[in-house]
């Protein structure tokens, strides 16, 4: 269970600084320029500890309309807020933005204080509590409860609190991510320290000593130590608000904006696929639109592309495509806000639902049926359009769509492990040693083999099918040895090839080859037969074969009757019919049965051969350990059977 974050909210000069010193005795504004100013202009951090003592971390947020975007930054990836309305002023315009911001990140606990009630007489408050109901109606707030305090003396502090805890219960079911990933909201050096970073864990542990990298730069570096709100500790969790102490890395190398993960978690992205919710009271947002993107704690300027449509008017919702013009680090589900080029204005915001998304048509159905699946569907669905994209961005070149594991399934679609490991176990999907493919691309995979052997009986009709590394090269090449092997196997066990020494081929032309029948094998085997004793030499042949084959069919034809075992490689370039070779053999075995070795020129004189058919003959017999040389002399090896 993740720890609570509750975020601040509400107009400048409303009181929430003053609010979050009452609630936990600690001053937020920190800066000289704060402190001269009487106003908030960054973020700042405090523990709240709660009445049945749990602690939950409260993120003080600028009010002033120049400070939104600092705001904007402060409340992504809090669970609720605390909404502050000052009681003498009510309602103003970033009270609407901040509410209007909260709703876009689908914040849907919180509580509203109303402010500085020791100010204002009590029929005033009346109306002034009446207009906040009013503005909360219909909003993520409307339910949320409305408590007047004075942070000067301590009224409504106690019910304040009472009505915290109780949202706080509710907003912590919430599971968190299994993958760690601070995005940083502050950098500072400390001397003697280094570079420290701040910032709210959104998912994932992280502990002492571990080796991290910023991204998008990807930079390395180590956690040296870790805070929660001033105290050491050896680990963090989801929820907790944290000081990382990173050595490795200079304080110039990272700003707000940056995550700190784990190597090889996550990627940086410049394409984004999300759904988008426009504001209410905003103007159309139009296709090609410049935005500012807020993500995280970054703010980078994008173009929103709309997907299926023109434009998205006020308070109505797309799906879009948001080209950011800087690399963005982002999961399926993450919360974001557009505010406007100029003037700048919120107007519109929701949730990522594709990082590093394939290209987008603006007017296919296809591309907008993906996105909605993306969206709104199961696990299995949102697992098929990823790969589904994956297969479309691999060129011709990388074959057939290479089987993933658990992990890396996982990490692909941003979905948690353990929802991919039930998916994995239906009727859907291939297990390949451990890495699964879709049932769909395991049966591409089948056709494309069978495809490759098809066209290649077209250009050699003699050849048993393709050699095994060449059909790995040409379709498999993002594949394993181990997974190919076994791919192979099981296209073998259903049917669709056979997968023999070097060779996989089809079926039927395999057996059919074997039979080694046809008119043009049988006069070729028996040209090598009229060689005896001399041994025949495809690369010497004078006179071709009579038969309407080329020439470059013959190495094929002597390749199918070796695999046959109607003829036999003895290797030096030579081959000879079986029936030669067994009788060569048998000669052999009728010499040693008389005498113990057998020298070259005694085999060769008993073949009446010459003395490259002999040597070829004999250091084949040794290859098969029916002889072992002995200096010049061969004599009977392990498996030569004398009669």
């Amino acid at each position: 269970m993740r720890q609570v974050v509750m975020g601040m909210a509400g107009h400048v000069d409303h009181g929430k600084t003053a609010l979050v010193k009452r609630l936990t005795n600690v001053d937020t504004d920190r800066l000289r320029e704060e402190k001269l100013r009487g106003m908030t202009i960054d973020l700042g951090f405090a523990p709240l500890l709660l009445p049945d003592g749990r602690h939950l971390s409260i993120i003080d947020v600028p009010g002033h309309e120049r400070f939104v975007k600092t705001m904007v930054a402060g409340v992504m990836g809090i669970d609720l807020v605390l909404l502050v309305v000052a009681a003498d002023e009510g309602i103003m315009p970033q009270t609407r933005e901040h509410l209007d911001i909260i709703g876009l990140l689908g914040v849907t606990r919180g509580v509203v204080a109303l402010t500085k009630i020791d100010l204002v007489e009590e029929d005033w408050l009346d109306m002034v509590r009446e207009e906040v109901r009013d503005f909360l109606h219909g909003t993520a707030l409307a339910e949320a409860k409305v408590v007047p305090v004075s942070a000067k003396t301590g009224e409504g502090i106690g019910e304040l609190m009472a009505g915290i805890a109780t949202e706080s219960d509710k907003a912590s079911q919430g599971v968190a991510d299994d993958v760690f990933r601070l995005p940083v909201d502050r950098v500072f050096m400390v001397e003697g320290h280094g570079t420290i970073v701040t910032g709210t864990v959104y998912g994932g542990l992280l502990e002492r000593g571990a080796k991290v990298v910023t991204l998008p730069q990807n930079l390395e570096a180590r956690v040296r130590g870790i805070q929660v709100h001033g105290k050491d500790v050896e680990k963090v969790t989801a929820g907790n608000r944290c000081a990382l102490n990173l050595t490795g890395i200079s304080c110039e190398d990272v700003r707000r904006g940056n995550t700190i993960a784990y190597p090889g978690q996550l990627e940086s992205s410049l394409e984004l696929d999300a759904v988008l919710a426009s504001v209410r009271t905003a103007s159309l947002i139009r296709h090609g639109q410049r935005v500012r993107v807020h993500l995280g704690t970054s703010e980078v300027m994008g173009r929103v592309r709309v997907i299926g449509g023109d434009e998205i008017a006020g308070g109505e919702r797309g799906y879009v495509q948001i080209r950011t013009e800087e690399p963005v680090v982002a999961l399926r589900g993450d919360r974001y806000i557009v505010r406007s080029y100029s003037p700048v204005t919120t107007i519109g915001g929701g949730q990522i639902i594709m990082v590093n998304a394939p290209h987008r048509r603006r007017s296919s159905i296809e591309d907008r049926r993906d996105m909605e699946l993306e969206a709104e569907s199961s696990t299995q669905e949102i697992l098929q359009v990823v790969l589904r994209n994956r297969r479309r961005q691999l060129t011709r070149g990388d074959g057939i769509l290479a089987p993933l594991d658990e992990e890396e399934l996982s990490r692909a679609a941003h979905l948690p492990i353990v929802a991919v490991k039930e998916v994995l176990a239906s009727r859907d999907w291939v297990d390949i040693t451990g890495k699964h493919l879709l049932k769909e691309d395991y049966q591409a995979a089948g056709e494309a083999v069978v495809m490759a052997l098809s066209e290649s009986y077209i250009k050699a009709p003699f050849r048993l099918g393709v050699d095994k590394e060449e059909l790995r090269n040409t379709l498999f090449r993002e594949w394993g040895r181990k997974e190919y092997g076994v791919l192979l196997e099981r296209l073998a066990q259903d049917g669709l090839i056979v997968a023999e020494g070097r060779w996989v081929s089809e079926p039927r032309v395999y057996h059919e080859l074997l039979r080694a029948d046809h008119p043009a094998l049988l006069h070729l085997e028996a040209e090598i037969l009229e060689r005896n004793y001399q041994g025949y030499q495809p690369k010497s042949m004078e006179n071709p074969i009579a038969s309407p084959l080329e020439m470059t069919d013959i190495p094929d034809m002597i390749g199918l009757l070796i695999h046959s075992g109607k003829v036999v490689d003895v290797g030096y370039g030579l081959v000879i019919h079986r029936s030669i070779f067994d009788q060569a053999l048998e000669a052999l075995k009728q010499h040693l049965a008389g005498h113990n070795q057998i020298t070259v020129g005694q085999f060769r004189d008993i073949l009446q051969t010459n003395r490259k058919v002999a040597v070829a003959l004999l250091e084949c017999f040794d290859g098969l350990n029916i002889t072992k040389r002995q200096g010049d002399e061969r004599i009977s090896g392990p498996r030569l059977e004398v009669s």
